[in-house]
């Protein structure tokens, strides 16, 4: 873990600590439900930092945490401007600004061109270059592809009960997916290695069109489609 990790990860511990404490020794009537709260994030950040193992997803799940934090951090700064006597004001003011400059520096690193390259544009970019808009394509993340072209099918089954059941029911989507009208298949790299699971009707429907472990981009291709021009 990074250094700047290690230290926020004590701060927040610290700050939360405080608040709680605060919180109790106030006796406010409100301090079971913070204390729930605190046990839900303890309990979301045991799961998702622990045992989930997409480190792409955290930011997400964690996301329902911010109005505890936020309350906490508040609640932290305003204890400590107190203690600080005639200079709490200003060091309140000083901190408070500081954490909204970083907030904004960090939201403005999403709009900086190739500063911080999304994850799943590559799809959206091979799609949108190489297919015309009535072709089929499936893919395991449709968030960000499926945005941009509308004939997408979910296969993680996070969107697609069918692919849900099918996964549940099967361990996998490869007969789905072949009794489907999807001719393209597009997402990270690993979707090509489904042509090598054993399953011998996908991998005599399916074919790997593009393997581009740099872009992290895998396209497969259903076998007497043809090719798009713009792969040839």
């Amino acid at each position: 873990m990074a250094p700047v990790m290690v230290v926020s990860v004590i701060v927040v511990i610290a700050v939360l600590a405080r608040f709680l404490w605060l919180v109790f020794r106030a006796r406010n009537p409100y301090r079971l439900s913070i204390l729930a709260y605190t046990i839900f994030g303890c309990l979301v950040v045991f799961y998702y930092g622990l045992l989930f193992g997409a480190a792409h997803f955290i930011s997400r799940y964690l996301a329902p945490l911010t109005p505890l934090l936020i309350l906490a951090a508040v609640t932290v700064l305003i204890d400590l401007a107190r203690r600080l006597g005639h200079r709490g004001p200003a060091v309140a003011s000083y901190l408070g600004s500081s954490a909204l400059v970083l907030s904004m520096l960090l939201l403005l690193r999403f709009v900086i061109p190739d500063l911080h390259p999304h994850l799943h544009f590559q799809v959206v970019d091979w799609v949108e270059e190489n297919l015309d808009k009535e072709t089929w394509v499936g893919a395991i993340q449709t968030g960000t592809v499926g945005f941009w072209h509308d004939r997408t099918i979910n296969l993680d089954g996070k969107t697609n009960p069918e692919a849900l059941r099918t996964r549940l029911e099967d361990g996998d989507v490869l007969d789905y997916v072949v009794d489907s009208d999807i001719v393209y298949l597009a997402d990270w790299v690993v979707i090509v290695g489904w042509t090598d699971m054993g399953n011998q009707r996908f991998s005599s429907n399916f074919e790997v069109l593009v393997e581009d472990r740099d872009n992290n981009l895998g396209v497969l291709r259903r076998i007497g489609s043809g090719r798009p021009p713009a792969a040839e």
